[in-house]
């Protein structure tokens, strides 16, 4: 079921976004700011940001502390990622 406040409040989060996100399906190795290595996938993607996908238990590794959204970004980790982009077939 779709929630018209939800939708609206996606739509306003994209409009003011410096680029736009693109949403995708591929693996990703993170390595946390302690060394831990995590396998997951990312959703989407844009020049300045990603978003993944991942269990509970998967995200209080890469933030032990937890965080919602209503918590400020300031006390974000920093994780390094490493992954290939699929790229569709191109003559060269």
């Amino acid at each position: 079921m779709n929630h018209p406040a939800a939708l609206h409040e996606l739509d306003s989060l994209q409009e003011s976004r410096k680029y736009p996100r693109i949403t995708i399906k591929c693996p990703v190795q993170l390595v946390t700011d302690n060394g831990e290595n995590i396998s997951t996938h990312i959703y989407d993607i844009s020049p300045d940001s990603m978003q993944i996908q991942c269990s509970q238990e998967t995200a209080l590794l890469i933030h032990p502390e937890g965080m919602d959204s209503t918590q400020s970004r300031i006390n974000t980790k920093t994780v390094i990622a490493s992954f290939y982009l699929p790229i569709q077939d191109q003559e060269v």
